[in-house]
C-alpha cells in the first residue's frame, strides 16, 4: 500500500501538473480559434479518439502486465511495441484520413487531418509507449515526468501561437502563407496543426532518449510480438469503444448541429474532464498493484477499488456544488462566444462521479484478467452511446449529447458491478467447497 501512495502522489502531481498544463493550453487555443474553430476542431480531434487506441493494438498494456508480474524483458517488450505501433499507427492514420473527408468534408481539409493523425494516433502513441514501460517497474516518476513534458510543450508551442496571433500579425502571415505554400489555403487552424504537430514530435525526442538510457536499445521479437496481440488487442477494442463514449458526441455534434455549439459543448466537457484528473492519476498508480493483486482473483482489486470510490465519490460531489457556483464565469475566462458553455457545464456537473464508479470497477476487473469481458460491456456501450447520440442530438442538440453521455456510463457501471458481483459470490462458493472438501 506504500508503493500505490507514492505512486499516486507521483502521479497526482504530474496528472496535476498535465491539467494545468492543458488548462492553460485550452484557454489560449479556444480564444485564438474562437468558438467556431474550436467546434471544428474538437470534431476532427475527437475522431483520431476512436482510433489512437488501436495504434500499437495494446501493447503498451502488455508491457505493464509482463513487467509487473516479473515475465518480461523490458527490451523486447518495449521494442516489440514501437514496431506494432508505427505499422499499425501508419494503416490507422489512411483510414481516419479517409474517414473524416468522409464524414466532415465541409469542416475538415486534407492538411489538418494529415497533420492530427500522426501527431495525435502515431506520435501520442508512441510517448504513451514509454511511458507504460516505467508503470511495469513502477517507476512512475519517469512515466509522470513524460505526460507533463508532453503538456508543458503544447502549452509553449500554443503561447507561441497565441502570442503571433494577437502581438506579431507579419509574422503570422507568412506561416500562414507557408501553411498554404504545402498543401491548401491556410487559416489559423491549419496553422495551429503544425504547432501542435512539432510539440509532440518535440516530446518524443526526449522521451525515446531517456528510456533507451534507463533500459537500453529495444530489441525485436516479431513471434512474440504477434503472440502477445491477443492480449493486447481486447485492451485496443475497449479503449477504442470507451473513446467512442467520450469523444464520439464531438463529431457529431459538429456534422449535424454546428460546430459553434460543438465548441461551447467540448469547453465545458473540457473542464468536467479535466477535473477529473486527479482519479486518472490515482487509477494509473494502482495499475500495476492491480494486476499483482488480480492474480488470486477479482476479491482483492475489488476491496482497493471500492477504498479508491470511497474518497473519489467526496472528491466528485464536492466538485459538482462548485461547478454550479462557479459555471457563470466561463464567458469571462474563454470569451463572449462560449456564453452556452455556462449551462452545459451545469447539465454535466455529476458526470465526473459516474465516470469514476464504471473506470475504478473496470480496472479491477482489468486487473482480475478480466479485459475480454470488460472490452465486450465497452463495445456494447459504444455501440448503444453513438445510437442514442445520432437518435438524439439532431433533436435535441448539446441536450442529447448530454443525456447520451450519461445514458452510456450509467449502463457501463451497472454491467462492468454485477459481473464483480457475480465473479465475488463464484469465488466465496469456491472457497466454501474447499474448504468443506478439506475437513472431509
Amino acid at each position: 500500500m506504500r508503493q500505490l501512495k507514492r505512486n499516486a502522489l507521483h502521479m497526482c502531481g504530474s496528472q496535476l501538473l498535465v491539467a494545468l498544463f492543458q488548462g492553460l493550453q485550452f484557454i489560449l487555443i479556444a480564444r485564438a480559434l474562437g468558438a467556431y474553430d474550436f467546434g471544428r476542431m474538437a470534431g476532427i480531434l475527437a475522431m483520431t479518439g476512436v482510433m489512437l487506441p488501436f495504434s500499437g493494438l495494446g501493447a503498451e498494456n502488455v508491457i505493464v502486465i509482463r513487467l509487473a508480474r516479473g515475465t518480461g524483458n523490458a527490451r523486447v517488450y518495449f521494442g516489440n511495441a514501437l514496431l506494432v505501433a508505427v505499422i499499425s499507427g501508419l494503416l490507422l492514420v489512411l483510414l481516419y484520413i479517409l474517414w473524416g473527408v468522409t464524414f466532415l468534408p465541409t469542416l475538415a481539409t486534407l492538411q489538418m487531418l494529415v497533420i492530427f493523425g500522426v501527431s495525435e494516433i502515431l506520435v501520442t502513441k508512441l510517448i504513451d509507449i514509454a511511458a507504460h514501460v516505467f508503470f511495469g517497474f513502477d517507476r512512475h516518476v519517469y512515466s509522470g515526468f513524460f505526460y507533463s513534458l508532453h503538456g508543458f510543450l503544447r502549452l509553449l508551442f500554443a503561447s507561441v501561437f497565441f502570442a503571433l496571433l494577437y502581438h506579431n500579425a507579419e509574422l503570422l502571415n507568412k506561416l500562414q502563407l507557408f501553411s498554404s505554400f504545402i498543401i491548401f489555403p491556410g487559416d489559423r487552424l491549419e496553422l495551429w496543426c503544425w504547432f501542435h504537430l512539432a510539440a509532440g514530435l518535440t516530446t518524443l525526442v526526449f522521451v525515446l532518449f531517456i528510456t533507451i538510457r534507463q533500459i537500453g536499445w529495444p530489441t525485436f521479437d516479431l513471434m512474440l510480438a504477434f503472440r502477445e496481440l491477443r492480449i493486447g488487442v481486447f485492451y485496443s477494442i475497449g479503449l477504442s469503444s470507451k473513446s467512442v463514449y467520450i469523444n464520439i458526441d464531438k463529431t457529431i455534434l459538429a456534422r449535424y448541429v454546428s460546430p459553434e455549439i460543438n465548441g461551447a459543448y467540448t469547453a465545458a466537457f473540457r473542464l468536467i474532464y479535466m477535473a477529473y484528473t486527479p482519479i486518472q492519476a490515482i487509477l494509473s498508480a494502482a495499475s500495476a498493484r492491480f494486476f499483482r493483486d488480480g492474480a488470486s482473483g477479482v476479491g482483492p482489486p475489488f476491496r482497493m477499488a471500492t477504498r479508491i470510490v470511497i474518497y473519489g465519490s467526496m472528491y466528485c460531489l464536492v466538485f459538482a456544488m462548485l461547478v454550479f457556483i462557479g459555471a457563470p464565469l466561463i464567458p469571462y475566462l474563454l470569451g463572449d462566444g462560449y456564453a452556452l458553455s455556462t449551462d452545459i457545464l451545469r447539465w454535466l456537473a455529476l458526470l465526473p462521479l459516474i465516470l469514476m464508479l464504471q473506470d475504478t470497477y473496470s480496472d479491477a476487473l482489468t486487473g482480475a484478467d478480466r479485459q475480454m469481458a470488460r472490452s465486450f460491456f465497452q463495445v456494447i456501450v459504444a455501440l448503444m452511446c453513438f445510437t442514442a447520440n445520432m437518435a438524439l442530438v439532431p433533436k435535441f442538440s448539446w441536450r442529447g449529447a448530454v443525456c447520451a453521455t450519461y445514458f452510456s456510463q450509467i449502463v457501463l457501471a451497472i454491467l462492468v458491478m454485477g459481473l464483480i458481483v457475480l465473479l465475488l459470490r463464484r469465488e466465496r462458493t469456491g472457497k466454501y467447497l474447499k474448504t468443506i472438501v478439506a475437513v472431509k
